[in-house]
């Protein structure tokens, strides 16, 4: 079965169609503007109280234009929307209903329609890796040029941008006290004074406390799920949110976010 992508995106005042600049005719907002250059299997549209009609529209236009794309419309009672944390509330609430609906789903997030603070937050999820999608931005028509497209996806690992950290498990770990250095190195197993393993470890320890995926690379048996567990200790992180799987047998896409740390032979 093959994936669906699906686009994550709020209705604003300029969808499904805004006055251009020459003749005031209308033109396509950034939703339709959006669609006109990139397929997806699923639109969902999040609506607020002051873009009811907007979403109407919107809905309207998107069934007569793109007919197979299924269209489902998620309501964000927000009094305020300008209130970055009930955006936020209200987008986790969603995202983890939509997730369970499609585990298997690619996600991608349109940052141009709705308010200023609605696309911080879409930004802010997807940098903290709470909601894993793909930023889509589409530029004005006044800002287009050949060497900036219509269409641009935002890659939040250039060096620019700042590592955001989630803040759902600090509850949980804030009462683990991380070990030391060499009190993890020992409790681990790990033998060894040469100066690619002194700097594996140098490095580990700097990852260990982050949130972001470390990926270990090497041959069998030479000790990758030692050096997982090292930084497991190093975390801070409960003992018991560890857990070693090879994934040489078998296929899995299960969500969990206790697996931090891949192993590939």
């Amino acid at each position: 079965m093959n994936k669906m992508n699906i686009l994550l995106t709020f209705t604003g005042f300029h969808d499904p169609y805004t006055l251009g600049l020459i003749g005031g005719e209308e033109v396509p907002g950034p939703i339709l503007s959006l669609l006109a250059v990139r397929n997806f299997d699923e639109v969902i549209l999040f609506d607020t109280p002051n873009t009811r009609q907007n979403t109407r529209l919107t809905t309207t236009a998107l069934k007569e234009q793109y007919p197979n794309i299924r269209l489902e419309v998620r309501d964000l009672p927000l009094n305020d929307p300008t209130d970055y944390l009930a955006i936020l509330t209200g987008l986790r609430r969603h995202f983890q209903e939509i997730s369970s609906a499609h585990p298997r789903a690619t996600y991608f997030i349109s940052v141009a329609s709705g308010t200023p603070q609605m696309h911080a937050c879409w930004l802010l999820l997807a940098a903290a890796g709470e909601l894993p999608a793909t930023l889509l931005h589409i530029r004005p028509p006044k800002f287009v040029t050949a060497e900036r497209p219509l269409l641009e996806e935002v890659d939040l690992t250039q060096p620019g941008f700042p590592v955001v950290r989630s803040c759902l498990a600090a509850p949980e770990i804030a009462d683990v006290k991380p070990l030391d250095l060499e009190t993890a190195i020992r409790q681990s197993g790990i033998v060894g004074d040469h100066p690619s393993v002194v700097k594996a470890l140098e490095t580990g320890a700097l990852l260990a406390p982050s949130d972001v995926p470390v990926l270990i690379l090497g041959e069998t048996g030479t000790g990758k799920e030692l050096f997982a567990r090292f930084l497991h200790r190093l975390s801070g992180r409960p003992a018991d949110r560890f857990i070693a799987i090879n994934f040489c047998g078998i296929v899995a896409t299960a969500k969990d976010e206790r697996l931090r740390v891949i192993i590939y032979n």
